[in-house]
């Protein structure tokens, strides 16, 4: 069985962009990037241009070091729906 990523990624935004339109609040989502791993940064970038394609606010925060607060703290934030944690994250196995 072969996987259509595209047309799997279309239903979504049919399903996905009608909801935010008819006014519900578009969730907001922070991708915690940490270090400066090339793939991770471009597969960031993917994400953050997919989410807003369907209306999703889609924030990166680029760290160097990841520590607990720096998690609490986006975590805390009303504004935010979500938190992603980037892999790889330098340091940790």
């Amino acid at each position: 069985m072969k996987f259509d990523g595209k047309e799997f990624a279309k239903k979504i935004e049919a399903t996905v962009r009608p909801r935010l339109r008819s006014g519900v609040r578009a969730p907001k989502i922070v991708s915690l990037l940490v270090g400066s791993d090339p793939a991770s940064v471009l597969y960031t970038g993917l994400k953050k241009k997919a989410a807003e394609l369907v209306g999703i606010e889609f924030e990166v925060v680029h760290k160097q070091n990841i520590t607990k607060e720096i998690v609490e703290e986006i975590a805390a934030r009303t504004d935010v729906t979500g938190l992603m944690i980037q892999l790889p994250v330098p340091g940790l196995q």
